[in-house]
């Protein structure tokens, strides 16, 4: 049988249960920046019990109801995702970029990733130079398939090139043999 302090401290957990579920609802920007704060001061005051608790790993069963609880945040928050991503795209231009690459690849079912910094390196291999008419490339450049994905090329870094806007454009799709022989570099 409990005691009555046992009793008298269930009943004060479940009133302040009750009043941060009411807080919750009627303001839940307020409840969650006083839950982080409050998360802060522990992790602040009990460094070993939160290193201790970070250094187990998860059960599958914990995974996989973590990963349901965000499921259900992204389904319930779409413009909150929607702003994210639009303001990481903003941010990061060329993660972006490659992001579309990817996926056009995916599309035409090409395959293949390009890696992220490929673009600096591509700067740095070409001298800040068109591949095509050797004009700097420093304000701006386009990745160019040099086997195009129309023509079966590969979605690989292996298969891109930094050429200016306009040998670019004029490339299109054309076989990189028969682009260079129009350009008068070939026989």
């Amino acid at each position: 049988m409990p005691t009555l302090d046992a009793e008298k401290r269930a009943k004060e957990r479940a009133k302040e249960k009750r009043q941060r579920q009411r807080q919750k609802e009627r303001d839940p920007e307020a409840y969650a920046k006083k839950m982080r704060e409050r998360r802060k001061r522990y992790k602040e005051r009990y460094p070993e019990k939160v290193k201790e608790w970070d250094s187990k790993p998860l059960t599958q069963e914990q995974i996989d109801r973590r990963n349901e609880k965000r499921r259900e945040h992204r389904k319930n928050n779409p413009e909150l995702y929607r702003a994210r991503e639009k303001a990481r795209s903003v941010s990061n231009p060329e993660r972006n970029a490659t992001k579309h690459r990817n996926r056009r690849a995916r599309k035409e079912s090409v395959g293949g990733r390009l890696s992220t910094t490929l673009k600096q390196s591509l700067m740095e291999k070409q001298k800040e130079k068109c591949a095509v008419c050797k004009k700097s490339v420093k304000k701006a450049c386009h990745l160019d398939h040099i086997v195009p994905l129309a023509l079966g090329g590969g979605n690989v870094d292996s298969n891109i090139q930094l050429l200016c806007p306009s040998c670019n454009s004029s490339k299109s799709a054309k076989h990189p043999v028969d682009f260079m022989q129009s350009r008068g570099f070939l026989l």
